[in-house]
């Protein structure tokens, strides 16, 4: 009887098995196998430039001295307000001099312009003395804004009378520079017009700035025209004379400064002011720096020649 009915038996247990597989083979595979993982190839594990990477230069770092450094801007050089992205330029229109990136005097002399990213090209100029600077081609070839808090306000040259001047683009209420020139410079004569725009202006003219706190100064104001030494942060008056020598306010005045080893001299309009003295040794070589310390003032026609 059994062998009678198997082959029916073996086809009805085919068919079963058939199906199954078949619906078996029809069902989505869920399995948590092939998911991506940490470290694989899916999207997520390629680098990322992540916050507070050092990788990229940082937007905005202007190349300035800083506070206790003993380091002057790159002679030679001065930043162009900048037309790209991402530039650290201070300037507003017609102030192409003031800028975050920077450098040493420039001279006045014609220069080489290269493009960088962001910065709008880097005018090369001459930095070995004689060394002169007028303004009036409307740049301050290689001056550059500083002051100790490391946000200095713009500079400008701006037409005055036949010609142009430098200034700061507003009065100021702290110490302001704009620093140029090399740190090479030793033995020099240095002369510059200057301005005071306002009786609460109070003007400095630098020699031999070596860094940040050494330096020759000439401190002038209505009621005051001395020159000092400053070595190590340390200030000490080396020429102060009685009676004063008169400064008003909207008189230009020319100011001569003369650094020959330690010896240096001062002078007003061609004359000499007070008696040649020592200067303290470590105030041996630096650049030029024009700065107010209040107020508003003006500069013009700068010459830095050799020490005779």
């Amino acid at each position: 009887m059994l062998s009678r009915w198997w082959p029916v038996v073996l086809c009805g247990l085919a068919c079963a098995l058939g199906c199954a597989t078949e619906q078996l083979d029809e069902t989505p595979d869920s399995s948590p196998d092939d998911a991506p993982t940490g470290g694989s190839d899916q999207a997520g594990s390629a680098p990322q430039g992540g916050a507070g990477t050092s990788s990229l230069p940082q937007a905005g770092t202007p190349n300035l001295p800083q506070a206790g450094s003993s380091s002057l801007p790159t002679a030679g050089t001065t930043s162009k307000a900048g037309s790209g992205s991402g530039s650290s330029s201070a300037g507003t229109a017609g102030t192409s001099h003031a800028g975050g990136a920077g450098g040493g005097a420039g001279g006045g002399a014609a220069g080489t312009t290269s493009g960088t990213a962001g910065s709008g090209g880097v005018k090369t100029g001459s930095t070995s003395l004689p060394f002169t600077e007028d303004f009036d081609d409307g740049e301050a070839d290689g001056f550059i804004p500083y002051n100790d808090k490391g946000t200095p306000g713009p500079w400008v040259v701006v037409a005055d009378g036949g010609g142009k001047v430098y200034q700061p683009q507003a009065a100021v209420s702290a110490l302001e520079f704009a620093v140029g020139g090399s740190a090479t410079w030793t033995d020099a004569t240095m002369t510059v017009k200057v301005r005071l725009n306002d009786a609460d202006a109070d003007a400095r003219v630098v020699l031999r700035f070596k860094e940040p706190k050494t330096y020759l100064v000439l401190e002038m104001a209505e009621g005051k025209y001395k020159l000092r030494g400053r070595a190590a942060g340390s200030t000490t008056d080396l020429i102060s004379p009685s009676p004063k020598p008169v400064i008003a306010a909207g008189t230009w005045y020319t100011v001569g400064i003369t650094a020959k080893g330690t010896t240096v001299s001062l002078t007003l309009d061609g004359k000499p002011i007070g008696s040649p003295v020592m200067c303290n040794a470590a105030i041996s070589n630096g650049g030029v720096a024009l700065g107010l310390d209040s107020g508003s003032a003006s500069f013009d026609d700068l010459h830095v020649t050799a020490a005779l």
